[in-house]
């Protein structure tokens, strides 16, 4: 059978700067005239190490791992995003790559203005391209917002295009990384039936997903990541089951109620309660670490206590900004019960351990109580200047809350994008997963939201409150 992709010993690193300043000055290469301290400032961070793999036409390839264990880095050398630092990628063949929402499109033109300008770069005649928009525009069931600019678009309805748009063209290999959960069930299932014909036609696939139910339905073959090697490489129901017991192997103590592992740490913790028993779930700790934005090498989780007495699973950093505290306005620790629709405000608060100008985001993932993610909401940048040890607040509003009855587990990050702008581990500052607890309640005169709403965030001193998109799975 054809060899449609071929990885020969590739290693990819990245150089991680210590700043915007000394990222530009090597790219440039001013460094030479530095002659005090001609040497950049930055650590490399290897990705990728001594890589062969070897993917056959029509193959359909799952890649699992934690985050950080390198596939999305894997997937973007096949979709030639860039070069590998050490080796030889060689990819046959047409390449349609679904790597994050939106990404590629232009926010300020239509949908159809977007799609037609992939149709061009993809080489289509006149025919072929009346063709491929008619079935975009028939796919993704956009209506008038076709032509409406991408920025009115919700997450879900820019997936649901990007998606159509990536397997209108037929393509020889598709790439798809985490993006078939952006859209509701009635859509998911439509893309299932498109990727279900792509593999009969013969098309390559590889997909990135922490949904190992989605993998087993659409691969015949899986790879699993970590460290940036190849673990296991396999039957889909072997490497499954083998990541699987790996996973839980890690948790190993981690399950124990949350009390007596603070006790074992001489941290004082409240009695448990409907919010402890909700953290200590063995099963929700591995599902969720397999989502968060970590490292495989953050396994060593830190149990802390934050200033008003909350507990929180902190992963060690020696970075110059951390989270303090976290509190809604109706609760003294870290959890809150809501009503179903209700507003909802959470205030976190940051330390500054340095002087100077900051470009941070934040970002709050919601996981329900089987450990799947349903919703992730990400804040515009924050940019300040801070003096050294100086606290910093913002506030996360969302209103109304569009969650159901049940209970839900709150992870919380900051991310310096001075350098990088997408939130990953590389620039991650500071990190507590599994801590906040919110309990949403139904009552007599509540009604559940009928529409995904966008969150707010308050950013230091500011009193008006700036959008951020929630990214939902709900």
């Amino acid at each position: 059978m054809t060899i449609a992709i071929q990885f020969n010993d590739v290693s990819k690193a990245y150089r991680l700067y210590s700043s915007l300043n000394e990222a530009v000055i090597d790219r440039l290469g001013f460094h030479t005239l530095r002659f005090w301290r001609p040497r950049p400032k930055f650590v490399e961070f290897e990705a990728l190490r001594g890589i062969n793999f070897t993917v056959k036409q029509g193959e359909r390839i799952g890649i699992i791992g934690r985050n950080g264990a390198g596939k999305t880095t894997l997937l973007k050398l096949v979709s030639r995003n860039f070069s590998p630092s050490q080796g030889t990628v060689t990819v046959k063949g047409s390449v349609q790559a679904i790597m994050q929402v939106g990404l590629g499109f232009n926010n300020d033109s239509t949908g159809r203005q977007n799609v037609q300008a992939a149709l061009v770069y993809n080489g289509l005649n006149s025919a072929a391209s009346k063709a491929a928009m008619a079935d975009v525009e028939d796919f993704a069931e956009l209506g008038a917002f076709f032509d409406r600019p991408v920025l009115t678009y919700s997450q879900g309805m820019i997936a649901r295009l990007q998606f159509a748009a990536a397997t209108a063209v037929r393509p020889n290999i598709v790439i798809i990384d985490e993006v078939l959960g952006a859209g509701d069930a009635y859509f998911s299932n439509k893309s299932a039936g498109r990727m279900r014909k792509l593999a009969a036609s013969g098309a390559t696939l590889l997909i990135v997903s922490h949904g190992l139910e989605q993998i087993r339905e659409f691969c015949n073959r899986v790879v699993w990541m970590e460290k940036g090697e190849i673990v296991a490489d396999g039957a889909p129901n072997d490497v499954i089951a083998a990541y699987q017991k790996a996973i839980e192997e890690r948790v190993g103590d981690q399950g124990m109620p949350i009390e007596e592992r603070a006790g074992d740490q001489g941290l004082p913790v409240e009695p448990s309660d409907w919010a402890t028993n909700l953290v200590s779930r063995v099963h929700l700790r591995k599902d969720i670490l397999a989502q968060e934005i970590i490292n495989p090498c953050d396994e060593d989780e830190k149990l802390e206590i934050l200033s008003n007495g909350a507990a929180v699973f902190r992963f060690p950093s020696d970075k110059f900004v951390r989270i303090t505290n976290l509190k809604h306005k109706d609760a003294d620790r870290n959890r809150a019960v809501v009503a179903v629709g209700a507003n909802f405000e959470l205030k976190i608060s940051l330390s500054c351990e340095r002087a100077g100008t900051y470009s941070l985001k934040y970002v709050a993932m919601i996981y329900g109580v089987d450990g799947k993610r349903v919703a992730s909401i990400e804040s515009p940048l924050d940019r300040f200047t801070s003096d050294h040890g100086v606290e910093r607040d913002v506030r996360m509003s969302i209103s109304p809350l569009p969650l159901g009855a049940g209970e839900y587990l709150l992870s919380i990050g900051v991310f310096d994008v001075s350098v990088l702008s997408q939130l990953s581990v590389q620039n991650r500052l500071d990190y507590v997963s599994r801590a906040f607890c919110l309990k949403v309640a139904e009552t007599n005169d509540s009604d559940p939201p009928m529409f995904l709403h966008a969150g707010a965030w308050l950013l230091g001193d500011a009193t008006t409150p700036v959008s951020a998109q929630i990214d939902g799975r709900i």
